[in-house]
């Protein structure tokens, strides 16, 4: 279920507090499961390519024990498919189960 915003230290939480955390979060997109724990953030920047935002992505991985994901169609995005990229941000535990568009990239 989408939700307000939250930071990425509230994941696996029910509290929300928002902090930003570079580039690769414009555009985001925030979920929470069924018993309301913040389970995902999701980041929809411009770009081709996630290599741009390797870099920051390791670290709030690393800073939050989280993992980034992007789907096998990267540019298979919400905001603005084929001009921004789609990132989920999770625990390590979570593997994200993307939409048919982002794993074939044919719109139905």
């Amino acid at each position: 279920m989408m939700t307000r915003s939250f930071a990425l230290r509230d994941i696996g939480r029910s509290r929300r507090t928002f902090a930003f955390y570079g580039g690769w979060l414009d555009h985001p997109i925030y979920f929470r499961d069924s018993v309301r724990r913040n389970v995902c953030v999701v980041g929809q920047p411009y770009g081709s390519s996630v290599d741009q935002y390797r870099a920051e992505l390791d670290d709030c991985a690393e800073e939050f024990g989280l993992r980034w994901h992007v789907p096998p169609v990267p540019q298979a995005s919400f905001w603005y498919p084929g001009w921004t990229l789609f990132i989920a941000m999770t625990l390590p535990t979570v593997e994200p189960r993307w939409l048919p568009e982002q794993v074939s990239g044919l719109r139905i």
